[in-house]
């Protein structure tokens, strides 16, 4: 079993590598009945673009509903690095 874990070890350090994208300092709060969710959208090439999804779950994690379709903002195809926000009308 420990000689196991030490092979995948190195793969899993190898896949964090290449993987170049992370979302950082999530954070939300009310605004006039909507859910506005602020996030940092860091790593990759300043070129590159993502597809951003919002889900949400009513039982801490075990399952999520969406992707929610009620959003605004910084949500979808083509959103690049940086400081980033979703409006949810909830």
């Amino acid at each position: 079993m420990k000689s196991t874990s030490l092979l995948i070890l190195p793969f899993i350090l190898l896949s964090s590598l290449l993987c170049g994208q992370s979302i950082n300092n999530v954070k939300s709060y009310l605004s006039e009945n909507k859910v506005i969710i602020t996030y940092d959208l860091t790593g990759g090439k300043f070129y590159n673009y993502y597809k951003i999804s919002l889900y949400v779950s009513r039982d801490n994690g075990k399952t999520y509903e969406g992707p929610l379709l009620e959003v605004s903002g910084d949500v979808g195809a083509n959103i690049r690095r940086g400081l980033r926000e979703i409006t949810w009308d909830a």
